[in-house]
């Protein structure tokens, strides 16, 4: 007994077309990089210009670095926080700049060892 599962059936085509696309842009990427098509000058800048962008950009595209801290049910969300801020983020602050941050706790019935803080080791950047 044959059943026709078009949903399927459908499913399969458009992944297999999907499938087809990417590779197809693959090899027109590849060719162009090798020299094969000459549809993109490859001395042509990527972006035109070389002037820094806005300063607005910067803040209007800032990521927010998002902390998703696991403790046990005894753990003291303002302590972790307060040593996040003094001794975590700090570097990362002076890297990034100014970006916004979010903590999100997570509580958790089991209980684990007290989290220890390691510095980084020197020489890593």
């Amino acid at each position: 007994m044959t059943s026709f599962n078009r949903p399927a059936r459908l499913n399969r085509f458009l992944l297999g077309l999907f499938g087809l696309a990417l590779l197809a842009a693959g090899a027109f990427a590849v060719a162009t990089h090798f020299g094969l098509l000459r549809l993109v000058d490859p001395d042509a800048p990527l972006v035109p210009g070389t002037d820094l962008p806005p300063t607005w950009v910067r803040y209007a595209a800032a990521p927010t670095l998002v902390l998703v801290v696991t403790v046990g049910q005894d753990g003291d969300p303002a302590a972790i926080r307060e040593r996040l801020d003094t001794q975590g983020l700090p570097r990362l602050r002076e890297a990034l700049e100014e970006i916004p941050v979010r903590v999100e706790f997570r509580f958790s019935a089991a209980t684990a060892p007290p989290a220890r803080w390691r510095p980084p080791r020197s020489g890593l950047r």
